[in-house]
Formats: structure tokens, sequence, C-alpha cells
């Protein structure tokens, strides 16, 4: 059987197709060891991705009222002493890797072209972090570029007066769209979508 590349075909597509630059978020509070220990794994995770350059934005897992919350200031901080920048998910630059062809409603194909030697930001995103005890966390990490993800899970133990961590990788798979882009439409009435088959 053929394998067919994601198309998604509209007839009226919204002006804005990807919400390039995310909406601000509230930010996450949280106990400073929780803090402390989240760090410790955002660094471990960090150190496991490639392209050392390339902007890496943190966005938390977290209950009501948003769900996805941005990360405190003095996290974001600390974590700029690493060797990439970290941004909090409202300031991440674009992301341009997608499996979709986005046409208006002339047919015009009107996919967002990357910038000649742009390299697509990491989106890192905490999931089901938990403090436990004093002493112990973890958390489940994924960290994305364009569409690939990278899964790790992350644990971390309060020893000698600081947090130490350490992360294993998980496995990677591919979403059709990056996490920060929604495709918008209206008065779409017709949109066809075929789905990627499994890898592997």
């Amino acid at each position: 059987m053929p394998r067919t590349l994601l198309t998604i075909v509209a007839l009226s597509v919204a002006s804005s197709v990807l919400a390039a630059q995310p909406q601000p978020r509230p930010t996450l509070k949280m106990l400073p060891a929780e803090q402390e220990a989240l760090e410790a794994m955002l660094r471990a995770v960090l150190a496991h991705l490639p392209d050392s350059a390339t902007s890496a934005c943190v966005v938390l897992r977290g209950g009501p009222p948003s769900y996805w919350y941005e990360a405190d200031s003095s996290l974001l901080a600390n974590l700029r002493s690493t060797r990439r920048p970290v941004r909090r998910a409202s300031e991440c630059p674009a992301t341009y890797d997608l499996m979709a062809v986005y046409r208006d409603s002339a047919g015009n194909d009107v996919t967002p072209r990357r910038p000649p030697g742009y390299v697509d930001p990491f989106w890192i995103q905490l999931q089901e972090q938990r403090l436990v005890g004093t002493d112990s966390a973890y958390a489940v990490v994924r960290a994305s570029q364009g569409t690939l993800n990278r899964g790790y899970v992350c644990g971390a133990r309060y020893r000698d007066a600081h947090w130490q961590a350490s992360c294993w990788y998980a496995g990677m798979s591919i979403s059709r769209l990056p996490p920060n882009v929604s495709l918008q439409l209206t008065s779409a009435r017709s949109a066809e979508a075929w789905r990627y088959p499994p890898i592997g």
C-alpha cells in the first residue's frame, strides 16, 4: 500500500493559518522545593537535546483553570545558565515544520515558508510532575521540535543540599501538527486529511 503524505485542504481558511506567537498563559505557582526539583529535571532533559543553540520553550501542565501554564520567571532565569536560550511559551519563536499543506479559498498554497537557515525551537512540556515527600520528585517530559517528539521520564532526589536529577529516554513519536499550532478554519465546507501510517 503506498504511503500518503498528510494533506489538509479547505475551501476557506482563516487569514491567520498558524498561531506563530502563542498567547500568554498564567504562571504556575509551585513550592520552592518543587520548583528546584523541576529545574534539575529540566536541566537533565536540556542536556539530552541536540542543537544546543536552538531555543527551548517551557510550558507546564497544571490543574484548572488553565491546564497549561507559563514557567515562573525565576525558574527561567536559573535555566538561562544552560547552553541554549530558554524562553517562556508566549515568547517562543515560530515553528515551520509541518506535515500539512494549507490552501486558501482560491486554492493558493498559504503554508508559511521557513527562512533560510532557520531552526525550529524545542517545546518542553512537563506533565505529571509530582513532589514525593520532601526529597523526591518525578515528571514526564515531552520535548518537541516541529512534528518530532522525544519523550523522557525523569526523577530527582534531594541529596547533599541540592536536587540531582536523571532522565530516561522513553522513545520518539511524530505529530501531525507541532504543539503550538492549531488549524483554524472558517466556513470550511470541505476538508480531508489522510493520516500517516504507523512508523516501523
